[in-house]
């Protein structure tokens, strides 16, 4: 008896499997799965984009296997809108119609909220050119992002960071404000094409950090040196942010050592560089920065005193 009852419950079962089979085969997709599949795809999961609106414009239906629609949608995620074309295809199997491809082209993308710490960091170095990746084999160069503020009606944004310059001796750290136009999903400059070194926006600080374990000891670097001799670092006493006594010595041609005690001070330089300065002589100073430790004369043959901008 219960085998007799079984028997049709299977064969139903079956029959309304097939039946859902078929009309999955049959039926073109609906705008709901259409929607469904198109934000599971790869590109919308990667921006989290969601479509908040779908207008299917044409649809060919000609080939019983494939179907492409042409559409316009409008989507979104968390800091833009977009506005763009669809060219959608499915392709028809056994199990349904399943999306093959769905190819966008965008006419308009907005900035409507903040962006992303992650991604500003990665926009805004692409729109500096890599201004700020070192090509210097003495030190590394490294910047931050401390603040940044969207005009979304007009869709710009001010943007305050930092670049590190990190050295054997010293870390020099400039603090620069920039403008940038949100246009086509991408930061530009606002009215600049680009990014050069030591072009990099406003410069609205900068100063230096010496690294005093590295220091002691020091050899002022030969290459840089106008006297027979040479000069070691033996102590030094960090006053301030911008003061320090330097100890150090001198040894001269025939090996006499001469010992000095002077009181350096951070000066910013005409291109910007920030550096300890500590008397050496009438004409030189001891120098310090992230480029390293070497003697630079006192006066600058095209812009005169070199040392007028104390910080």
């Amino acid at each position: 008896m219960k085998k007799k009852i079984l028997i049709p419950i299977i064969l139903i079962t079956i029959i309304i499997i097939s039946l859902l089979i078929l009309r999955n085969i049959k039926f073109k997709p609906s705008e709901k799965k259409i929607i469904e599949d198109i934000q599971n795809t790869e590109m919308f999961t990667a921006l989290e984009l969601k479509i908040t609106d779908l207008n299917i414009l044409l649809s060919d239906t000609s080939n019983k296997s494939n179907i492409s629609y042409d559409a316009h949608a409008t989507m979104k995620n968390s800091y833009e809108s977009i506005e763009g074309d669809l060219k959608i295809y499915y392709v028809k199997y056994d199990q349904g119609w399943i999306l093959n491809s769905c190819q966008m082209k965008t006419s308009e993308i907005k900035l409507i909220d903040s962006l992303p710490d992650d991604l500003l960091y990665e926009m805004v170095d692409e729109a500096s050119q890599n201004a700020f990746v070192s090509t210097e084999e003495d030190y590394d160069a490294k910047f931050k992002i401390l603040s940044h503020t969207e005009d979304l009606e007009n869709q710009t944004l001010n943007v305050t960071f930092e670049e590190i310059e990190i050295g054997k001796y010293a870390t020099s750290t400039y603090t620069y404000e920039e403008n940038f136009e949100f246009v086509e999903g991408k930061l530009n400059l606002k009215n600049r094409g680009g990014l050069k070194s030591l072009d990099k926006g406003i410069l609205i600080d900068s100063s230096v950090e010496l690294n005093t374990d590295a220091l002691i000891n020091a050899k002022i670097d030969a290459e840089y040196h106008p006297y027979y001799g040479d000069i070691y670092i033996r102590k030094i006493d960090v006053k301030n942010d911008t003061t320090i006594t330097v100890s150090f010595d001198y040894v001269n041609s025939s090996n006499e050592t001469y010992s000095y005690s002077r009181t350096g001070h951070v000066y910013v330089l005409e291109n910007d560089i920030p550096v300890y300065a500590i008397p050496f002589s009438k004409e030189y100073s001891i120098e310090i920065n992230h480029y390293g430790i070497y003697l630079a004369h006192n006066y600058n043959i095209f812009t005169g005193e070199r040392y007028t901008n104390s910080k």
